[in-house]
């Protein structure tokens, strides 16, 4: 199994990363969101738009159906999300 966060890359920045890069920029190319919980890594992203979200914000037995809305939710109340990471916001939830 390759661990992303222990190979340096030749891109600055990303050298402490557990992702690897080209999920960014694939994301960026395709004008794509990506959604995680991962903040850690996903908030200094500024080539996409990252949504960050909790699954401990949902009851795990409605988690896919609710997730879902919150993100159809968030996706009309943001047409064009800033490159930058982004918490869903409470009354999206």
């Amino acid at each position: 199994m390759r661990r992303w966060g222990t190979t340096r890359s030749p891109r600055p920045g990303w050298e402490r990363t557990t992702f690897p890069p080209v999920l960014v920029e694939l994301a960026a190319a395709e004008d794509r969101v990506i959604v995680t919980e991962n903040a850690s890594d996903f908030a200094a992203v500024s080539a996409c738009p990252v949504l960050l979200v909790l699954k401990a914000w949902w009851p795990s037995a409605s988690l896919t159906a609710s997730l879902a809305s919150a993100l159809d939710r968030w996706a009309k109340a943001t047409p064009e999300p800033g490159k930058w990471a982004h918490w869903l916001a409470a009354d999206l939830r």
